[in-house]
Order: structure tokens, then sequence, then C-alpha cells
């Protein structure tokens, strides 16, 4: 028996997560010496006379270079009361220009500036990131059950004994009891990132730091950011470096007092096709979230539930140093909130000034702020309406998933449910050459005509649909040894290695293993056959509204340690995606949709729909198989507009209101000699259409990325 639909919330799309295994890494047989021959200074204060840039500092010889300058150090002038006003691009300073970024930041866009600060600061600090005697580690943030971070020993993934005892530490993390009053937890499964983190303990590191602490710098931060304060004394700063393999899975930042964040690039001469992009996920289209590593270039947005962002793996043929500043400035810290402060008015006098809030208070508004306790009525309504806003700001994409989750019913246990299939029905599983999957999915969802109906809506709403428990247990557990047996017996028809499949994608990669269908064993071909069934043909059908023609593709994966597959979208045609996993293990719902066994998910592949895999980890203990394939999308069943709204729209041009599949009728299967009347109204007719087949392949949204070019660029324009 099932249970009712329900939509959940993912925090992370538009970038659609269809399919999310825990982050992982490539084992590194060459990692980084580590060095710490750089001298220790207490972290200094803007007043703090200790960190004077006099200090002498030795070269790698033992030796002081240049007056107390490493060799080679660009020269700069710099001191402990520094701030970033002295070091930005004059033209930035100019108030066109910061009112443009601050209108930008409280939209919720990612603001991008080339050339953000002056050569010869950007040049200082890409010698200070990039000097050998730098001290570095690898870090491994890791989120299971808990949040950990590990440093990483130098010899760590050539020590076989080590690393079996990391593996079995992290895969043994007990759970811990989460709050169910959150409406969102800093500590989301599978969110993991590996990369080298450069300490800011020396006096060049800590000049570098404190030039972005500084009272000056953190109120500038605060006038771009709209108000929303940066002036709380919790900044994190760090410097990266990602090397071979490195990545950060998704994450929004969005969390306690953190109030604006700043990434600075200093890589120099990076190739897109290595990896390493910062990918914004709140795009329309999957390419245009990719941001390459650029030399001096700025990265700035304020966290929210929709600021959502990766770094994609940096590829191990990858040739330059992916190197990274980043300011993660806070908010003042306000705490216990009251009611007796004007908020209504700090946050709810403009629609975006929402943005303002910092998530640990935007938490309270909405589960502890209440509007009754105000006498005023005026008061009153306005405290309701910021609860209001509130609310949206926190939960911007909550109908973009619709499950269907399995329920026990009368039983005790839900893994008794699992093994038994539905109803606790005896049942042997027997595959022909006429088995098809009305015979192998759990009869409860066929017996449902409501939720089937469901199904189709959400599908053409452009959701994604995740089915629990889809298919009989035998018939998955079947498919899933078939698979298994197949690798071990026949791994030289197994296509390894890294796969390029969207070239006018810089830098988009997918690694894992594919068995092709040609190279099907009997046994693999029997297991899957049923899945392209004339009789399975035409159940999908029912599920979309459209002619279903053929199954176009079919084909096992395997995700071992460190494969991954990078944001995009399937729009080579509007297709129907099929993705059934059938990983032996279940990983714990959040944010991330994992790869729990016998999962099926289902989206219509339009441009929007943007999805990726999250690298599976290095301390992985399982296997991520996955059965995938598109069914080709026919002509729709109905016509989807009367014909009275089609000659409407043919005379006012009106696309904004269309749903998916009326736009692809009118582009795709309306017939237009068919409604005209004259010349005329031909034309206008064929003129829907090729609007509708435009907004198909372009489809409209809000622009999410803000670039200030150089400042040689603005002055052309």
């Amino acid at each position: 028996m099932r249970g009712p639909p329900t939509s959940i919330l993912l925090a992370i799309f538009p970038f659609a997560a269809v399919a999310d295994t825990e982050a992982a890494e490539v084992a590194r047989p060459n990692l980084p010496e580590l060095r710490s021959n750089e001298p220790t200074a207490a972290s200094c204060s803007e007043d703090d006379a200790t960190c004077s840039d006099s200090e002498p500092v030795h070269n790698a010889n033992g030796d002081p270079g240049n007056g107390g300058a490493y060799d080679g150090e660009p020269p700069i002038g710099i001191s402990p009361s520094s701030s970033i006003l002295d070091f930005l691009d004059d033209s930035l300073l100019d108030e066109d220009v910061l009112a443009d970024i601050r209108e930008n930041m409280l939209a919720g866009k990612l603001v991008i500036i080339r050339d953000a600060f002056k050569p010869e600061f950007a040049e200082w600090a890409h010698f200070i990131l990039s000097h050998p005697l730098l001290a570095t580690s690898r870090q491994q943030y890791v989120s299971t059950h808990t949040v950990q971070q590990y440093r990483l020993e130098e010899d760590f993934f050539s020590n076989a004994t080590a690393l079996k005892e990391k593996i079995d530490d992290i895969n043994s993390e007990s759970e811990v009891y989460e709050d169910p009053g959150l409406l969102f937890s800093p500590n989301n499964v599978g969110h993991n990132s590996m990369k080298m983190q450069h300490h800011s303990n020396g006096p060049r590191s800590s000049l570098l730091r404190n030039v972005f602490n500084n009272t000056k710098s953190r109120e500038f931060m605060t006038k771009i950011s709209g108000g929303r304060s940066c002036e709380g004394n919790q900044m994190e700063f760090t410097l990266n470096e990602y090397r071979s393999g490195d990545f950060s899975s998704p994450h929004s930042d969005f969390r306690q007092l953190r109030s604006t964040n700043l990434v600075w690039n200093l890589s120099k001469d990076w190739k897109p096709e290595w990896g390493g992009s910062l990918y914004w996920a709140n795009v329309n289209k999957p390419e245009d979230g990719y941001l390459y590593p650029t030399f001096n270039s700025v990265a700035i947005f304020i966290p929210s539930a929709s600021s959502t962002h990766l770094v994609t793996p940096v590829r191990k043929d990858a040739k330059g140093q992916r190197l990274t500043v980043t300011a993660k400035f806070s908010s003042v810290d306000e705490r216990p909130y009251t009611i007796e402060r004007p908020i209504e008015e700090w946050y709810g006098t403009h629609p975006n000034d929402v943005m303002k809030i910092p998530a640990e208070e935007a938490q309270w508004i909405l589960r502890h702020m209440n509007p009754e306790d105000v006498s005023d009525l005026e008061r009153r309504q306005k405290l309701k309406e910021l609860k209001d806003s509130v609310s949206e700001y926190l939960r911007p994409f909550d109908e973009s998933v619709f499950l269907i989750d399995s329920v026990v019913d009368g039983g005790d246990s839900e893994d008794e449910d699992r093994e038994t299939g539905a109803e606790n029905e005896e049942y042997t599983l027997e595959l022909t050459e006429d088995s098809n999957v009305l015979d192998l999915l759990d009869p409860s969802l066929l017996d449902d005509d409501d939720l089937l109906d469901e199904i189709k809506s959400a599908l053409l709403d452009g959701k994604l649909v995740i089915i629990r428990d889809a298919f009989r247990i035998e018939y998955a557990r079947h498919v899933m040894n078939t698979t298994i047996a197949d690798i071990e017996k026949n791994q030289h028809s197994w296509n390894r290695g890294f796969n390029r499949i969207k070239p006018e994608i810089p830098g988009h990669y997918s690694s894992r293993a594919n068995l092709e269908r040609p190279k099907y064993s009997d046994e693999m071909k029997l297991a899957l056959d049923p899945l392209d069934h004339p009789k399975s043909l035409e159940f999908f059908r029912t599920l979309v509204g459209h002619k279903v023609d053929s199954l176009g593709l079919l084909r096992p994966s395997i995700y071992e340690k460190g494969d991954y597959t990078n944001p995009h979208s399937d729009h080579s045609a509007d297709d129907l995606t099929f993705l059934w996993h059938l990983s032996d293990e279940d990983y714990f719902e959040t944010w991330y949709h994992h790869a729990s066994f016998n999962t099926v998910y289902m989206f219509i592949s339009r441009k929007e729909n943007i999805h990726g895999v999250t690298p599976v980890s290095w301390w992985s203990k399982g296997t991520r198989l996955t059965i995938g394939g598109w069914y080709k999308l026919g002509s729709n069943d109905e016509q989807p507009l009367t014909d009275d709204q089609v000659l409407e729209l043919a005379e006012n041009g009106d696309l904004s209101e269309l749903t998916w599949a009326q736009k692809r009728w009118l582009a795709r299967d309306m017939s237009a000699e068919a409604f005209a009347a004259g010349t005329s109204q031909l034309a206008s007719l064929q003129r829907l259409a090729s609007n509708a087949a435009k907004e198909l392949e372009h489809p409209k949204g809000t622009q999410s990325i803000f670039v200030i070019d150089s400042p040689e660029e603005i002055e052309d324009d």
C-alpha cells in the first residue's frame, strides 16, 4: 500500500540533483608535500603593530631575501590598517556601479567582477598563495550524520592501514538527532568537499586576511550588500587550492549568521576543460551556470535558500593552479531576537528586503515570532506580512519534486514490507519474452488511477518524480544481481573512463562505466527487455500524455570511487528520462536525492531540468548502479489548447502563461494551415510556432548572474 504523494523541499534546484550520491575523492598517489617553513605569527588586527610588513621572512635557502621579502615577491604597499578600499579598482567605487551591485545582490544574484583589484595587489596575493613555502594541508569536509573536518596527512592515500581505519571511522558514525522544527539543517548528508587549505597564520597571509577583516572593509561589504550586515566578528577566511580530483558538492552557505560571501579567484591561465568551475545552480540553461576560473575575478553573493553552488571536480590532466581567497562575512549577533525591534521596518518595506535577514534570524521569525503579541493592529499586520515573506524566502523551490513513498501496511517492519512486496503477497519471478512493466511494477502503483494522474501532472509541470520501491523486489534484485555478474564476467565490454558528453559546455565531463546495449549478455537482455516491451511503451504514454515512439537508449551505469557527472540537462530532445537506482544500500534523504535501492526517478528532459551526480566518496563501501534511459516522445495525445485559444495566441503572441506541453504542441504538432483563414493569419500562426520552439530551446527566466567586466570594457561601453 502506498502513502499519499507529497512534495518535498529541493533546496539545491533548479540544479535538479536527479541522482546524487555521497560526495567523494579519487585516491591520489602523488599528494603534495606538506610544508610548514613559513614563520608563524599571531593573527593580527588592523591596529596590531606585531604584524609589521617589515617582519623578516626567510627564503628557501634559510636566508633573508630582498630586505625581508621572499625572492621574487612583488612590491606592495600594505600595512595592518589596509582595507579592500585601498586595493579595489577605482572604477568600482563609482556610486552608479555600487548601486548596480547593491541592486543585484538584493535580487539574489551572483555578482561577478572582472579585474576587481589593482594588478599589483592581485599579483602579490597570487605570489603568496602559490609560494612553495606556504604551509598547507589537505582538508576533507565530510557530512554524513555529523559534520567533520579531516586533515589528511601526506601519505594518507598510500597508507593502506590509515585509509582503512578512516573509512571504518566515517562509516561507523551514528545518527544524530535532528530538530524537526528546523526548516533547514546546516548538516546536509552528502555535502562534502576536498581541497588544499593554506593556513593564514604567517605574516604575509595574516596581512592578507586583515585587509578583508578591516572595519572599513566590513562596512563597505555591508554597503554593497544593501544593508545586510557584514560587521559581525565571525568572518571566515581561507586560502584554497583545488588540485586533481578536488571538488565541493552543492551547498548554499545559508546558515547561522553568514551574511555575504566573497570568492577571489587567483588562477592564472586556467583552461575551462580542466574542470574546477564555480557552478551557480539558479539558472535556466546549464551552460549559463559554469563560471570558469579567471585571474583577479571576484564572485560575491548573499547566501540564501536559493544560492546553491558547487565547484566541479578538477580533472587529472589539469596543469595550472586553481587558487582562491574566500571571505565569508557574518552579521552582527543580535541574539536573543525579540519582537521589540522594528524588524518590519528593517526587512518589510521592499520585496527584496528579506534578503537582508541571516538564516538564524529568518528561522526565528518563521518559527517563534508571534505577531499576535503586538497590540498595535497596524504593526501586527505588517509583522504577519513579513512572516509570509520569510516563509517564501526560506522555501523558494517547494514544488519542484513529487515524491511517492512506500508505506508499511499494518506491519512492524519496513524492511519486511520491502522484501515481501505489496500486500505481502507471494510472488515468483518468471521472465519471458512477453514480460513488461505491467507485470513487474509494484501493484499498488498500478491500482491507483488518481496517483497515476498526479504523476502525469507532475511530469508535465516539469517536476522530478521520485517513486520509492517502484518495482517488485524480486525483479529489482534480479536485475541488480545480473548486472553485477555481467561486470565480473565481461569487464572488457564495459566502457570505462571520462566521457565528455556535452561538448557545447567546456569542462562538462562524466566519469563512469557504461554497458552499451549491443554488448548485452543474453541474461542482461532478458532482464532489461521488459522495459522496452510495446506494452511498457504504452504504459509510459499514459504517464506523459504523449505517444512514446521507442526506448531510445537504455544502459546500466556503474559509478565507482571518484566518479561523477557535472551539471547538465538531457535536452537533445523532449524525452522522458528514466533512472532506476539499484545500489544495494540506502542513504539518508536530505536535500540531496541519494541512490537508494529500487527507486525510480523520472522527468521530461527539458532545457531547465538541470541535474548531476556528485563524486562518489573514497570512503564508500557500496557500488552505485543505475539503469538509465530515455523514452522518445512523439505527438501529444490531445490538443492542449482550444481552437479559439490558438487563434488568440496567434494574434497577441503572448506565450508567458503556457505550459511546456502547450508550447511543445504549438512548435511540433500544430498544423498552421488547418487553423489559418488566410495568408496573413497563416503567417501569424507560423510565427507563433517558431516562437514556441525558441522558448523551448531557450527558456526565459530571471537572469541570476550579474557580470561587471574589466574597467577597460566598461569605458568602451
